[in-house]
């Protein structure tokens, strides 16, 4: 498989010169950033990149440097990285002039290990590797329907269907129009039925059709703008009638229908705001096809949408800023504005308020109780669990925080009162902390009173995935919450950013506590009973054995109760878009995969159904 790893785009519109280096183990690129930042520009340049005749000097060149250097380094150049089987790598750039193209020249790098061992492409090697790849563009206006029928009975027909009736219809029945006709209508209604069970999981009456117009005069109209195509929804309308939507979607559609159809190449696919014109039902049905498609297809998109956008990981996110400053030329003597579309660097301090600041998550609706749910002590219990699933791309179920351990028995009484009268059968899976209240409210939890609700219990264990609980013990002493399931880096992490914010205010200053040294003791019989808060609040007092007691962590008290959702909030704001808290979260599932392990075990709705 052929996959785009690298890209740099100089003098192409907007950009003076950005890279882009793509994460070639996650076949899905976002490319995100206000209005006119660029990110438009960036397909553009990759599509003038595989289709160079689309080049237009007096768009494509900046136009500062068209009209206002007019020096040697003046025009586009595109050079892209390709990773051929997770092997070698092949470096092909393409240079224009003010008319046409000037170069194209390639490089194969014997190993991506080894960069140095570098050997010249010919033209001959360059257009065969070309020839194995299928480009598609996917713009966000310009839709043409026409040019990609073609593209079904030309390219993709011809090659997948070589050896099948139309094949040799399209040879011998230019004789015979009528019957050309009828063969092609039904290659392409088979086309239709393959599409429309895609459709109906969008809408139950959706579909597709072809028809033909019937003032066709010559045998070539049959492959041109007469050919119509039409979505199907109960009306007689053509697709012009439709809404936005719709047409766009069906574009999209139709596009990863023929790439799935596509076995002898390998498939780029750019798609310009896939969002545009969808509600946010339908935004996410489609995401979930296009990643469907990725295993096998290189997806570059560009999105305003959150829905598109892995804020937790930020993946193959880049987020784009527009830079504007202004020169003067002295041949022209003008200024000239000079626009720079630039990737936003997620680990610098202004990246990171950037990324959050473009952002935005909405919230869902639920029914009262969903098929499966979770049911949890407390809202901090939630925003750990929640925010870790959303790290790891895991679609958890509905969750219930009960305001306390305690509550949870009343809980269940009103749901159970609720549902008694109810046809549905409601899972609930009661997650508790691993302390004295939390086992106290497990042995009390009598699932054979709940008849109507399908109760499931655990404790919550700690990062390494022990539970130290034996039913009906009375001989068990430790004290685990849910920060003891959190990765402890991560945890010490929130803990000093507290510490930065109230030092900021107030003198004198806490000192932090050393995350390697929780690390390391928590994992000691010495200190992991009574649990991570307990370490850390003694870290904190020896550390600052004056000021120590300003902050509490263990305190039943209110204020440490509030200081523990200070933290959980905090990890819920720097999850997305702080470079460096995603860092500690991959290197603590590196190390510590038990806390991944329980998170699928908790939300994958079978390990409770029988």
């Amino acid at each position: 498989m052929i996959k785009i790893k690298n890209i740099q785009i100089e003098r192409y519109r907007s950009i003076i010169n950005l890279k882009l280096e793509v994460n070639t183990d996650n076949n899905f690129i976002t490319i995100c950033g206000e209005n006119n930042t660029g990110k438009t520009n960036t397909l553009r340049a990759i599509d003038l990149f595989f289709n160079p005749d689309k080049y237009n000097r007096q768009a494509d060149v900046p136009f500062h440097k068209l009209e206002g250097s007019r020096g040697g380094a003046t025009t586009p150049k595109i050079s892209i990285d390709f990773l051929l089987d997770d092997e070698d790598i092949y470096r092909i750039s393409r240079s224009f002039d003010l008319d046409k193209i000037t170069k194209t020249t390639g490089k194969k790098l014997k190993n991506k290990n080894f960069r140095d061992k570098q050997e010249d492409m010919t033209d001959h090697e360059i257009n065969n590797f070309f020839s194995k790849i299928e480009f598609f563009f996917a713009e966000s206006i310009n839709i043409s329907f026409p040019k990609l029928i073609n593209q079904i009975i030309e390219d993709i027909y011809d090659i997948e269907y070589d050896k099948t009736r139309f094949r040799g219809l399209k040879s011998r029945l230019k004789d015979s129009f009528e019957e050309y006709t009828q063969g092609l209508l039904e290659v392409l209604n088979i086309l239709s039925a393959e599409i429309n069970p895609l459709f109906q999981e969008y809408r139950e009456n959706w579909g597709v059709g072809f028809d033909i117009d019937t003032d066709i005069k010559k045998f070539r109209d049959l492959i041109s703008d007469e050919i119509i195509f039409f979505i199907n929804d109960g009306s007689n309308q053509r697709i012009e009638g439709k809404g936005s939507g719709l047409q766009r979607l069906a574009y999209i559609l139709l596009h990863c229908r023929l790439i799935k159809k596509i076995k002898s190449k390998s498939v780029i696919f750019l798609i310009d705001e896939p969002d545009v014109y969808l509600h946010q039902g339908l935004q996410k049905k489609l995401l979930n096809h296009l990643k469907m498609i990725t295993s096998e297809t290189q997806i570059f998109i560009t999105t305003h949408s959150p829905i598109f956008i892995d804020s937790y990981t930020l993946d193959n996110i880049f987020l784009l800023d527009l830079r504007i400053s202004q020169k003067y030329y002295q041949r022209q003597k003008s200024v000239f504005n000079i626009l720079n579309t630039e990737v936003v660097e997620f680990n610098h301090i202004d990246g990171t308020r950037k990324i959050r600041n473009y952002l935005g998550i909405g919230g869902l609706d639920y029914e009262l109780l969903d098929p499966y749910n979770l049911i949890l002590e407390g809202e901090t219990d939630q925003i750990y669990i929640e925010n870790l699933c959303h790290f790891f791309n895991l679609p958890f179920p509905k969750i219930i925080p009960a305001n306390g351990a305690d509550k949870i028995l009343k809980c269940l009484d009103f749901y159970q009162s609720f549902y008694q009268d109810k046809e549905h059968n409601p899972h609930l899976l009661i997650l508790l902390d691993n302390d004295s209240k939390g086992r106290d409210i497990y042995q009390k939890i009598n699932t054979i009173k709940y008849g109507k609700l399908i109760i499931h219990k655990e404790l919550i264990p700690n990062f390494l995935g022990e539970t130290d609980y034996v039913a009906n013990s009375n001989k068990l002493n430790c004290d685990w919450q849910i920060e003891d399931f959190v990765y402890p880096k991560v945890l010490c992490e929130l803990v000093n950013e507290i510490f930065k914010k109230r030092n900021e205010k107030t003198n004198p200053k806490l000192k932090t506590i050393n995350s390697k040294t929780i690390e390391t003791k928590i994992q000691q019989a010495a200190f992991k009973q009574r649990g991570i808060l307990a370490l850390i609040e003694n870290e904190k007092n020896e550390k600052n054995p004056e000021i120590g007691q300003q902050i509490n962590f263990v305190s039943s008290q209110s204020p440490s109760e509030q200081i523990k959702q200070s933290l959980a909030k905090l990890f819920q704001k720097s999850l997305q878009g702080n470079k460096k808290m995603i860092n500690l979260i991959q290197e603590g599932d590196i190390k510590y995969p038990k806390v991944k392990e329980f998170l699928v075990k908790i939300t994958d709705f079978n390990n409770f159904v029988q």
